[in-house]
Parts: C-alpha cells; structure tokens; sequence
C-alpha cells in the first residue's frame, strides 16, 4: 500500500515536470512574439470606434511589465492545452488496457480540435457580440467616454478564451468515461435536465456576464451532450 502510494506520488511528480516543461516553452515563445499576441488579443476592441489610435491604456508603469509576464504565462498554458490534457487524464484513469489507450488517444486529439474551435468561436462569435452588447447605450450612455485598461481587458479577452475552450473538454471527458466504463450511457440520458442546469452554471463562469453570451456557450454544449451519446450509442460504447 505504501509503494504503491509512492509510486503514484512519482508518476505526478513526472507527469508534472514534464507540464511544466511545456508551459514553460510555450511561455517563452509568447514572451518573445509578445506584440503579436497582444494585436490579436486587443482586436475584438476595435468594433467600439474608438477615436484616438490607442485601443488600450496602462495606468502604472509597472503594469505593462507585470501584464506581459503573466499573459505569456497564460497563453503558455493556452497553447500546450493538448498535453495538459493528456497527462491529466493519463495520471487520473491509470493502468489503461491497449483499447483504453487508444480511446484516451482519441479523446486528446478530438479534445484539442474542440479547443480550437471553441477558441475559434469565441474570438470570432462571443467576443463581438458580449463587447458590442455590455457597450451599448443600454448600460453606456452616449454623452459617456470609453477608456480600456490594458491589463483588465487584455485578461478579459483571455479568461473568455481560457474558459470557453475548457468548458467544451466536457464532452471528451464524458465520452472517456463512457468508454472505460465508469458511466453508462442509459444512466447519462437520464441526466439530462440536470446538464442543461450545469451547462448554464459553467457557461455563467466561464463567458461575460450577460444573458447572450451565456445562452450561445450553453446551447452548443448541451448539443454536444448529446451528440456524444448518440455516437457513443453507434459505436456501442457505455452500453
């Protein structure tokens, strides 16, 4: 009992070198394409209009220093998401058989094509729209000017990212745990008023705080719910 908590102790400690290792590199290559991350990052902003040619204003001058460090940091995670995501579900379900693997395998792959395009959508989609909704004259009156923080809405932009993609893992997982066993799929479509509630709990955590944004994060993963069952159901996993 004892080695075998050691050994489990190991294995998290490597498994989180090696996480480490991956933030860290993607950290510096942010760190040093900074000012392209930034354009990118800040363009959502440009819909507003606003006149002067600086978007974005810092208010210390510790604060662009401080920004940048954790931004890359932020987006080291953002970009080394797949490994991230592997060796968590490596170290959570071990002692995998060769089938499991493989479908853990899938699950990283199908999970990081999800990111991508949750990140996709929210960029192109959810941004524009919460930014063209929570500046409207329904809350900002026109004879009222609009000054952007640096840091606030550049982390902003970020955490909406950050949360979306994580959000839409929730699919790969539920499907992992279809497959090895540990949900089965009669049990799951019997959960389903409870996941449209969970679906609206996490899209109110992870979107801006408005009612649109949080109903265009819920709907799509509540389709994705049961979209996984049905392919599950085909592939005749979790029966």
């Amino acid at each position: 009992m004892h080695a075998s908590f050691l050994s489990h102790i190991k294995e998290l400690r490597t498994r989180l070198l090696v996480v480490c290792f991956f933030i860290l590199s993607f950290s510096v290559i942010v760190f040093f394409f900074f000012d392209f991350w930034v354009a990118l990052i800040s363009k959502p902003y440009l819909q507003l209009g606003l006149t002067n040619s600086d978007t974005l204003y810092v208010q210390t001058i510790f604060e662009g220093f401080s920004t940048k460090v954790k931004f890359s940091f932020l987006f080291g995670f953002v970009l080394s998401f797949p490994a991230v995501l592997f060796h968590f579900l490596r170290f959570l379900f071990p002692g995998l058989k060769k089938k499991e693997k493989r479908a853990l395998l899938g699950c990283v792959l199908i999970g990081s094509f999800l990111a991508i395009v949750s990140a996709y959508f929210s960029y192109t989609f959810l941004l524009p729209l919460s930014i063209q909704f929570l500046s409207s004259s329904s809350f900002i009156p026109e004879n009222v000017g609009i000054i952007l923080n640096y840091r606030q809405n550049l982390f902003y932009v970020c955490n909406v990212l950050l949360g979306t993609m994580i959000v839409f893992q929730f699919p790969i997982l539920l499907f992992f745990l279809l497959n090895i066993g540990i949900i089965k799929r009669k049990n799951a479509w019997l959960w389903g008023r409870y996941i449209i509630v969970l679906s609206f709990i996490l899209s109110a955590i992870a979107t801006p705080p408005d009612v649109v944004s949080q109903i265009a994060i819920s709907l799509p993963l509540i389709s994705l719910y049961y979209l996984t069952l049905v392919i599950a159901k085909a592939m005749n996993v979790g029966s």
